[in-house]
Parts: structure tokens; sequence; C-alpha cells
């Protein structure tokens, strides 16, 4: 198969070294700074867990050719980096445009613009920070989780054959991966979590040790959680997958105690912090997103409001 990843930052890097390594023909798009290093060092890799550094030789281009035909195109960027790729990803020779990240109700812009059935979302099953264009990462081959892994999906929740072969190119390459039957539905439900860590990150101004430790926060951004999933699912969008729904039905005190353990961990700092902290210009149009589902559902959100600073109407 043969593969383009639109994009190099962690998880493009990440994704094309694995692919690379397994003999899949992948190729990364780079543009600037990260281009000039990615050329002359290949992708530098080092995992968080064990310190290995790796270097991975992967042919590297700073443009689409609309020309060359590939069997997948995988777009690792920002979410609020979507935008000014459409006309790029728009000319791509391919039928399968797999967009891995943040999304929360972009589907009808893609499929606008790209055409519905060219269009695949998905979520990774990694998670890391840049440090100096060498990419320190965790992924489910790295000691976390095994249940932690790459997610895809159709738009409309069907399971297709080029699912299953791209779930395959992934297994291959040592990358656990699942597909979801409702992948939209599940990037609400992770924007829903991850956005509200993000700004109380931003609000404590710290780490997530540092908010490990602010019981108050904690309580604000558990409430905050479940008033987003109460959001959606007024909006007929289910919490998925299932075992996100324990937000709601556990304790708020249990809870506490679980977050406050897990922010400890060197996943957590590496898998969360790093993201929310790095890209704050994303969590920050994730949020608008989010609180137009909030209007749309028209619910009392205190906590939400709290968090996100959203004054009365």
């Amino acid at each position: 198969m043969k593969v383009l990843v639109y994009g190099a930052g962690v998880l493009g890097s990440l994704y094309a070294a694995r692919l690379r390594d397994a003999g899949v023909d992948a190729t990364i798009l780079a543009r600037g700074r990260r281009l000039q290093y990615l050329c002359e060092n290949g992708i530098v890799l080092r995992s968080a867990y064990t310190g290995r550094k790796t270097v991975h030789e992967v042919p590297v281009v700073d443009k689409l050719d609309p020309e060359l035909r590939w069997d997948l195109v995988l777009v690792a960027v920002r979410n609020n980096q979507i935008a000014s790729s459409l006309k790029d990803l728009a000319a791509a020779k391919t039928e399968n445009l797999l967009f891995l990240g943040n999304n929360v109700n972009g589907t009808p812009v893609l499929t606008e613009a790209l055409g519905a059935e060219r269009v695949l979302l998905g979520f990774p099953g990694a998670g890391g920070i840049l440090e100096d264009d060498v990419v320190v990462y965790i992924d489910s081959e790295e000691g976390s989780s095994k249940t932690w892994g790459l997610v895809i999906g159709e738009i409309d929740g069907s399971a297709t054959a080029r699912l299953g072969k791209i779930k395959a190119l992934f297994e291959g390459a040592s990358v656990p991966a699942e597909i979801a039957s409702n992948i939209c539905a599940w990037l609400v439900t992770h924007a829903n979590v991850a956005v509200p860590i993000a700004y109380a990150l931003y609000l404590i101004d710290g780490g997530l040790g540092d908010l490990a430790e602010r019981a108050d926060v904690l309580r604000l951004l558990i409430f905050a959680i479940r008033e987003g999933f109460t959001v959606q699912e007024a909006l007929g969008i289910p919490v998925t997958p299932a075992r996100m729904r324990l937000y709601k039905r556990v304790p708020a005190w249990v809870l506490n105690g679980m977050l406050r353990s897990r922010f400890r961990s060197r996943m957590a700092e590496i898998g969360i912090q790093g993201h929310a902290l790095a890209a704050p210009d994303e969590m920050n149009a994730l949020a608008l997103d989010l609180q137009e589902l909030i209007r749309r559902a028209s619910l009392p959100t205190p906590a939400l409001r709290t968090l996100y600073n959203i004054e009365e109407d």
C-alpha cells in the first residue's frame, strides 16, 4: 500500500516511521524548518518510557503532487489547520483520506470540500511532544495500556472493506487499531474530556501534577465533563465508547482520586499535558465548537460556563 502522511508533527512522524519500518511504502509531507530537519536527520524518535532513541529514514516531500496516486492519505494536522489544507487535499489522487485527530463538528466541511465517499475519521493511539525536533512519544507498544490504540471509522458508521484494510495496515506496523461504529460520537466524547482538561490546566497555569493537588479544580473538571456528556446526549450524540459513561456513574469523590492518580503518571504528562500545553490554538477552536453544542442544547451548564468563561445569556 502506498501511503502519504500529510503532516510531520508528533503523530505524523511517529506513524510514518512505524509504517516505513514495517515495509509500507510510506512518505511524509513536511514544510518549513521541520522539512529541513527531516531531510538532514530523518525522523528521530525517543521513547518517553525507556529513553531509547531511534532514527528512521522516511522519504520526505514538501508538497502534495496531484499527479501521484496514493492508496491512503493520512492527515495528521491539528483541527484548526485543516481548513488551510483542504484545497491541497481535494487535489490528492486518492479515494481514502483519513483525518486522524480532534473533530467536533467539522465533518460537513470535510465532506463538502472533499466528497463524503473519500473521508474517514479517526483518532491516534499515541501521544507525545517535540523536543528540539525529536519526537518524545508514548504509544501502545511502549508501555501504555493495550486497550489504547488507533480508532478509525466511516462517517456513516458502516463497516467497509477499506476500514478492514487500513486496520490491518496499522496492525502490521505494531499499531493496535479498532473500528468504531460511531466515530463522530467517539470524537465528540473525546473532546468533552480533553478540552475541559486543557482548560483546567490553563485555569491554574500549571501542569497535571499541579492539577492533581487542586481538589477544587478537579471537582470543577469532573462536573464539566459530566455536563458535556449530558449536552451531547441531549443532542442525540451517544457517549462512546461505553467506558466513558463512568464519568457520569462513578461518584465524584471516587473520580477525584482516580484522576489524581492518573494525572501524576508519565503517560498523562506526555500524552495529555504535552498536547494541551503545546496546542492552545486547537483547544480554543474546539472549545468554541463545544460551546455551540451547549447553545444548541439549551441546558444548564454552570461548570462548563465557569471553565470556558462563558458569559450568561
